[in-house]
């Protein structure tokens, strides 16, 4: 019968964790159990000549230990009242009398004595394994006995695998006071239970305390007996002492002959793991009794079994059982003996925090009787999925609608704080659009009016929403708003739109270049005059130009192609919209351009340009109030530009300010410039008569009705200053005129509509990463839908038919021996050296560049380098990302150039291609033809005429040298020289040499737009006879990497501004390891 005396500190007891056995019990799962111990089969090394074992010893503390002091034990042959007792083991070795001595094995000497006592190697490492976790798992900083290592100091479960092993290698378990032979059985699990009974002897408290019938005893008062009880393999035990929270052990001491009068040598010692279930049936009546399933935890079971027996009074009865109770059922098994245990099981509770400025925090608990403990979702399971924080429309809508599903599905559910009033708007939103011109002249400002019933809802977090993705809102009243609604779609595309902009300075914005977003909202726009207004400029942007007549003050009559060209440029104009005019080189882009310019000043009068009976001085004074056109062109074609305007439109009042100090009357229509005198003007010209040194500026100061970009390719760097005066230019509208809108890369075209359509396209790094870096067919298709109405493109071939065919061939020439020597000594210098650059190449592009450009020299002619050229290496570099990098290269590389004559490198070498061009040319003239022979190279243009001249062969030259540039023109035109030397940068545009019929280009480029733009000086409107175009390149040389990486840029070409499927890419790293090759 358990009679406990009365536990006045039960509580502490029952709550406590630390503290030995007291009383009896246990049970558990664990390791499996065996007896005994023996070999774990045969061996293969000798047999060993000395037996080990495990020697386990019940040792009573005579003194605890400290940070100093090792504990003081004796061997104790049972459990004595009043000391403390550990179960203890060392390695133990069999004697000659068979005994189990210690003296000649210990923890720390065990190693050195493998070979001297013929031990087992691996029982050997088991014993140093042991210590190790032993040590691993005790307190470091205390001071242990040498000889006596402690089971309950072995942290976690390790123990138990560890004794397995143990015997599996054959070690004998032995257990005893003075080395006797005792058992020592390794159980399979020790089960704890705690048995409530009912005290009858309570008194004071009815029955209804113990919560339930006493066994017939119904109605008599009752107290509640807590017993832990330990049970191994079904038997009931009386635990001597816990080995940590892992396990248990009874020490059962045996007896020795009764003549010696000594204490008992012999023990028997049972090990027991704590078994637990993991899953555990819940407390309660319907389950049946007694509930002897294993323990929840071996925590649980070895707080039970340090408390012992407990005895509640039955005053505490009601506190036991709804305090402790539920803490003692959840750690450990329990059963009802004689009582009605309470109903208790796991129930996962959700706690929803409701905190400021909309903000939910959310955490699991397990709820189990008044038992409140937070519940780990990763370790328990938990019926939903809940984030643990939740903010805005997220906190909105789980309140409002996740909440309720919740509880629906049987989940008890727990608000505190504050809960505000949310909820969901059904309403269908409305959409009322304004658009009002902004003070930028390509921008709509817009204001948008969105209501829900009657709520207005705030644009400014509408469009917060919409431009972060949201598919919610949450406004003001607490209520929440469905953004995933069709109404919404197109004005998320708006938003999107909008944010590819730099910024909204002072809310949305859209360029008129995208008008044609802001059809969907049409029919809800107002009808102010701006609203109607962007009306028009999305028909523009969707239709075809009206047939229009040509104005009757021009003096030209345009072709078919030429007509359309006006009309479609007319059609921008009427509509303020820039464009590209990009027709073919030799088409009469200029005179399609000077036929808008004589139609927007016969707007600008109020007539057709050839009177209609206003008053002269009416119509003058219509025309001095509209400001005047600037157009910017290249120094080159300046004169081309005043001879065509006097030609064309001599009503126009035209200005030409080729100097900064040219100058710059008010009353006129069109002002022609050059790209470097708007250049120093927007940078403040130099002036020596003025006291600053510097002239105020004019050209960027004033008001312009329209700008022109005559080879609108000398603006394509959108880092250079140009690019940067140009965009700055006080106009409402800006065209290109360029037969070559791309030449690199794709960000030609970026450069070119950020001047002339602001607002088409998104920042740089936008683009970038839209249209080059995702190499996708529908990305294209998107790009060219967006230029299409804004770029107007015809081919030679599509509108100009009675041209004369042209045909293009490739002439290869192998170098001389003592050439290629020479070419491919440099070529492994520049590889090498290059090669190295490659992973790096914006960084490194100058050196790049340059390094290219003087193999291209050496693959021309080995006279154009000197054996010095490493000097040049030391030259300061550019920065590293501008995009005029291969320019200032090209600079460089012609320092080292050799004139003509000189003793550089290759003197006294043959030139294979001088050759050919001589035998072609020498052809050439005595059949009446006429040539142009294009290099890039100003210096070996000059020892081309050298060996022309020296072959009897005359020639004219142009290049950024020549001073007087007509007279070098006329006398080609007009004089009896076969040839015309050009260089490819100053005479690549903006000339018209239909005398010519054959093209020579000397060295190819991988720019081959401007190779194109040469060839066209011939091949154009006027041309009677078919032209022959000949690349002479160099065999197994750079030329040959050139031509192709130009073809790959021609593809480029067609794909964006003509037709096409794939993307392609500027020079890159790949593009120079193909030139390298």
């Amino acid at each position: 019968m358990i009679d406990p005396e009365p536990s006045a500190d039960w509580r502490a007891r029952l709550g406590r964790g630390g503290g030995g056995v007291t009383g009896s019990g246990g049970s558990g799962a664990g390791a499996p159990g065996s007896t005994g111990s023996g070999p774990a089969g045969p061996s293969i090394l000798p047999p060993p000549n000395a037996e080990l074992a495990l020697l386990f010893q019940l040792r009573a503390i005579t003194r605890t230990g400290s940070q100093w002091t090792a504990p003081k034990a004796e061997p104790a042959a049972a459990l004595e009242p009043g000391r403390e007792h550990r179960l203890a083991v060392r390695p133990a070795l069999r004697s000659a009398t068979g005994n189990w001595t210690t003296g000649s094995v210990g923890w720390g000497s065990l190693g050195f004595t493998v070979e001297r006592l013929r031990l087992d190697p691996a029982q050997v490492r088991w014993f140093g394994q042991f210590a190790a976790l032993h040590r691993a798992g005790s307190d470091g900083y205390r001071a242990h006995e040498p000889d006596w290592l402690y089971l309950d100091d072995l942290a976690g479960p390790v123990l138990w695998p560890l004794l397995a092993e143990a015997q599996q290698l054959g070690i004998r378990f032995a257990g005893g006071v003075r080395g006797g032979d005792g058992e020592v059985r390794l159980a399979g699990g020790a089960a704890v239970v705690v048995e409530l009974l009912p005290d009858r002897d309570a008194r004071g408290a009815s029955a209804s305390s113990a919560r339930g019938d006493a066994d017939g005893a119904s109605g008599a008062a009752t107290g509640v007996i807590v017993h832990p009880v330990a049970r191994v393999d079904g038997a009931e035990v009386a635990p001597s002492g816990l080995l940590g929270e892992q396990g248990l052990y009874v020490w059962d001491a045996g007896r020795t002959p009764a003549k010696s009068g000594k204490a008992p040598a012999l023990a028997n010692v049972l090990l027991a793991p704590f078994a637990v279930d993991a899953n555990p049936a819940p407390v309660g009546a319907d389950v049946p009794a007694p509930h002897r399933s294993p323990g929840r935890s071996p925590a649980g079971a070895a707080e039970a079994l340090r408390s012992g027996a407990v005895r509640i009074p039955a005053a505490d009865a009601d506190e036991f059982w709804r305090a402790y109770f539920p803490r003692l059922a959840r750690r450990v098994a329990v059963e009802g003996v004689g009582l009605t245990l309470p109903d208790l099981r796991d129930e996962a509770v959700l706690i929803v925090e409701h905190g400021a400025r909309d903000r939910i925090v959310t955490r699991w608990e397990t709820w189990f009787g008044e038992l409140r403990e937070p519940r780990d979702p990763a370790s328990a399971p938990v019926p939903a999925e809940v984030p643990p924080l939740l903010r805005g429309v997220d906190a909105a809508e789980f309140t409002a609608e996740r909440i309720p599903l919740l509880k629906l599905d049987g989940i008890r559910v727990i608000e505190t704080g504050t809960r505000p009033a949310y909820r969901k708007r059904t309403e269908t939103p409305e959409l009322k659009l304004t658009a009002v011109e902004s003070e930028h002249h390509d921008w709509l400002d817009l204001g948008f009016v969105v209501t829900v019933g009657d709520y207005t809802v705030p644009l400014a977090k509408l469009f917060a929403a919409l431009s972060k993705g949201r598919t919610k809102m949450l406004m003001v009243d607490k209520s929440y708003l469905d953004l995933e609604q069709p109404v919404f779609d197109r004005l998320r595309e708006l938003i999107d739109e909008g944010a590819e902009l730099d910024e909204w300075e002072t809310g949305p914005r859209l360029s008129r270049y995208r008008a044609t977003l802001l059809e969907p909202f049409e029919d809800l726009a107002d009808e102010q005059p701006a609203a109607l207004d962007w009306r028009a400029t999305a028909a523009a942007l969707r239709t075809a130009p009206p047939p229009i007549d040509p104005p009757a003050a021009l003096a030209a009559e345009l072709r078919p192609y030429q007509l359309d060209g006006f009309r479609w440029l007319a059609h921008l104009w009427q509509h303020r919209l820039g464009g590209v005019l990009a027709d073919d080189m030799g088409l009469g882009k200029t005179v399609q351009t000077i036929a808008l310019m004589v139609h927007a000043r016969s707007d600008a009068e109020g007539t057709d340009g050839a009177g209609d009976g206003r008053s002269t001085d009416a119509a003058s004074t219509a025309a001095s109030a509209a400001p005047p056109h600037l157009v910017v062109a290249p120094s080159s074609v300046v004169g081309t530009w005043a001879a065509e305007l006097a030609r064309f439109a001599p009503t126009l009042r035209v200005a030409i300010v080729d100097s900064t100090r040219s100058p710059l009357p008010d009353d006129v229509d069109v002002v022609v410039t050059t790209y470097a005198v708007l250049r120093l003007d927007g940078g403040g010209a130099v002036h020596p008569g003025a006291p600053d040194r510097r002239r105020a500026p004019r050209l960027t100061t004033r008001r312009w009705s329209a700008v022109w970009l005559d080879e609108a390719q000398f603006v394509k760097n959108p880092a250079s200053q140009i690019h940067q005066t140009v965009a700055d230019l006080d106009a409402p509208v800006r065209y290109a005129i360029t037969g070559t809108p791309l030449e690199n890369s794709l960000l030609d075209v970026w450069a070119l509509f950020r001047l002339v359509a602001p607002g088409l396209f998104p920042s740089r790094i936008r683009f970038d990463q839209r249209y080059i870096k995702v190499a996708k067919s529908e990305r294209i298709d998107e790009l060219r839908h967006r230029i299409r109405p804004l770029l107007l493109r015809r081919t030679k071939a599509a509108v100009a038919s009675e041209l004369p065919p042209k045909q293009e061939q490739a002439i290869g020439v192998d170098l001389a021996p003592e050439h290629r020597a020479i070419y491919d000594r440099y070529l492994q210098r520049e590889r090498q050296k290059l090669l190295g650059l490659v992973d790096d190449l914006d960084r490194n592009r100058f050196i790049v560049f340059r390094s290219l450009t003087l193999l291209r020299l050496l693959a021309l002619d080995p006279r154009l380098i000197d054996d010095e050229l490493g000097a040049v290496d030391e030259a300061p570099q550019p920065p590293p990302f501008g995009a005029d990098a291969e320019r200032a290269a090209e600079r460089a590389a012609s320092i080292a150039a050799t004139r003509p004559g000189s003793a550089g490198a290759g003197a006294g070498i043959p030139s294979a291609k001088l050759d050919a061009l001589v035998e072609q040319l020498d052809e050439l003239r005595s059949e009446g033809h006429r040539a142009l022979v294009f290099s890039q190279f100003t210096s070996y243009l000059s020892l081309v005429r050298a060996r022309l001249e020296a072959a009897g062969i005359a020639t004219e030259q142009l290049d950024g040298s020549t001073l007087r540039r007509e007279d070098v023109i006329r006398r080609f035109r007009e004089g009896d020289a076969p040839v015309f030397l050009i260089s490819l940068r100053a005479g690549g545009f903006g000339l018209t040499l239909t005398e010519a019929d054959y093209v020579f280009l000397l060295d190819p480029w991988w720019n081959p737009a401007a190779e194109e733009q040469a060839i066209d000086r011939t091949h154009r409107i006027g041309q009677t006879k078919p032209v022959n175009v000949y690349r002479i390149v160099a065999n197994d040389t750079i030329e040959e990497k050139v031509l192709a990486l130009g073809a790959a840029k021609r593809r480029l070409f067609d794909e964006v501004v003509d037709d096409g499927e794939l993307f392609s890419a500027p020079f890159t790293a790949d593009d120079l390891r193909g030139l390298l090759a």
